[in-house]
């Protein structure tokens, strides 16, 4: 249920309470929606938190570790240390959250065999792991969950230590064929181009591109070039004809279409409609 916390902050919670039996006793799995004031500070936290970024940014603080976190990327708060986390005031965060009792074995057990217990930060998994699973699983408010809930935390803890390994080199890897496209988008390139820039194979590049950005390179490239052609439609009089050939389209019509599918509009529509005067013939 959605309600305002003691902070004063909208979230979805959710409690799960074990028994005696159960390896965990206490946990909460809530949802955070963006508001531009939220901030948490715990001095000497006593749980664990786990949580994914859905939308927007914030900034992340454990002892002298600090990171700057946006859409999907995941973070582990870890107990007993200073925790001190906050939403960006022009573009707050909705995450998804697990905490646990920073006491039980489980996780702690867990992460240490997965060697992720000292690690924090886990950039652009763009997976928010079994958090949605075990979400729903306390807001069910069924009986007997604690094996369910148990069997969905392993898991998370062991798909993140090995998507962990992915953000350590492999993202790298497509970061840098991210930085050639944004540097290289106006011309015609190839996905032989980029994985050699990028010193890795074409089938690497578009499986851990989309698993990094959410969207394949292809995708990226073409929403980027009409990006680009949207700002020049509005803020320039160049024609739409010099535009598909600045952005190495094959012709004017190749380049309408694109720009049609995307925008829902074909391009000499798009400047009539939102740049005023500076429309220009083809």
């Amino acid at each position: 249920m959605k309600f305002e916390n003691e902070f004063g902050f909208k979230e979805d919670i959710y409690d799960y309470v074990g028994t005696t039996d159960n390896q965990i006793l206490h946990a909460l799995s809530g949802i955070t929606y963006p508001d531009p004031k939220y901030k948490m500070l715990r001095r000497n936290a006593l749980c664990y938190s786990f949580e994914y970024v859905y939308e927007g940014e914030g900034e992340i603080q454990e002892n002298k570790e600090i990171h700057k976190v946006s859409a999907g990327d995941f973070f582990i708060l870890h107990p007993n240390c200073y925790h001190h986390y906050h939403a960006d005031p022009n573009n707050p965060w909705k995450k998804i959250f697990l905490m646990i009792d920073g006491g039980i074995a489980l996780p702690a057990v867990m992460l240490k065999q997965y060697n992720t217990d000292s690690i924090t930060y886990f950039p652009q998994l763009c997976d928010p792991l079994m958090l949605e699973d075990i979400f729903e699983l306390f807001k069910s408010n069924n009986s007997n969950i604690s094996q369910k809930f148990e069997t969905l935390l392993c898991s998370m803890i062991i798909k993140l230590a090995h998507l962990s390994k992915r953000t350590v080199s492999d993202f790298s890897s497509i970061n840098t064929a991210k930085k050639f496209i944004d540097k290289k988008i106006n011309a015609k390139l190839t996905l032989d181009e980029i994985a050699k820039y990028a010193n890795i194979s074409v089938s690497f590049l578009c499986r851990e591109f989309k698993k990094t950005f959410g969207v394949t390179p292809y995708t990226y490239i073409l929403n980027s070039k009409i990006e680009f052609a949207k700002t020049m439609l509005l803020e320039t009089d160049i024609t739409v004809q010099v535009i598909s050939e600045r952005f190495s389209f094959s012709d004017v019509a190749h380049f309408s279409k694109a720009f049609s599918k995307i925008v829902g509009m074909p391009p000499t529509a798009f400047r009539e409609m939102y740049g005023g005067n500076k429309g220009g013939a083809l």
